[in-house]
């Protein structure tokens, strides 16, 4: 065995160990603990900088995270294995189901528009024709259309593309790609899902001295003040941290002031 190999070997059995598993779920935790509070910060245009995260937020993202992969996987993998079935109606149903169920959160979640929403659904029809029309215009005689649409889907399915370029794959990346791109979906995915909660938030705490000053978020003894507007409805440009010790005593309500809107374009230039 060469040097190189023996390298990659070591470091299969290394990723593979408890104690790499062990490290990386604290690891994972703490950046979809950043991840949310990113986007959540995102949406009152406030520094990503100010973050802090404890063990009480990496605890409950753990959690959280946990919770809806687990969820979110299990439907998704309850109607992978239906699915999977003997009839070819079912395996053509296969990709668009799966682009589905991975990409609709992406669009929901980021509040997609009207026209935004419609590029969706024309995708998913366009996966739906890809899969069912080649099948009837490649006519044969004693053949059904099932038996060509049983015969397509084999000639085209991913894992028959995968075997012929498996030899040319490192194994270390085979093991290393597949949790890296679950990772950046899910961080990007709870990204915008932290944008999407401040979005939808209706009930806030503002000072009860100046109900123009909203409380965003509390890292620690700093906290997070932003200006808006009660009348418009909309988060202002200014910015004011606190820290909790240096300052007088700070009274905050809870205001149901509806759902707000970020004011970048009324930002002084």
């Amino acid at each position: 065995m060469t040097d190189p190999e023996k390298s990659e070997s070591a470091a299969l059995r290394l990723l593979q160990s408890e104690g790499a598993l062990l490290a990386a779920i604290p690891f994972a935790g703490s950046l979809v603990a950043l991840a949310f509070e990113a986007g959540y910060l995102a949406f009152y245009d406030v520094p990503v900088t100010l973050i802090q995260i404890d063990f009480v937020l990496l605890v409950t993202s753990i959690a959280a995270i946990t919770l809806f992969a687990t969820t979110y996987f299990f439907i998704f993998a309850t109607v992978a294995a239906f699915l999977k079935g003997s009839s070819p109606l079912l395996h053509a149903l296969i990709l668009p189901i799966g682009m589905i169920f991975f990409i609709f959160p992406f669009f929901y979640f980021s509040q997609a528009s009207e026209d935004e929403w419609r590029m969706f659904v024309l995708l998913i029809l366009l996966l739906v024709i890809i899969n069912f029309v080649p099948p009837m215009l490649k006519r044969t005689s004693n053949t059904t259309y099932l038996d060509r649409l049983k015969s397509y889907l084999s000639s085209e399915s991913i894992p028959n593309r995968a075997k012929e370029t498996k030899s040319s794959l490192n194994k270390l990346e085979e093991k290393i790609r597949l949790p890296i791109s679950i990772l950046f979906y899910t961080v990007l995915l709870i990204f915008l899902i932290g944008k999407y909660h401040a979005a939808e938030r209706s009930a806030h705490w503002v000072s009860k001295s100046d109900s123009t000053w909203l409380l965003v978020a509390n890292y620690g003894d700093t906290i997070i003040l932003k200006s808006f507007d009660p009348v418009k409805k909309q988060i202002g440009s200014d910015l004011r941290l606190i820290k909790v010790g240096d300052s007088s005593q700070i009274v905050f309500v809870k205001r149901a002031l509806g759902t707000l809107r970020p004011a970048r374009e009324n930002y002084p230039k």
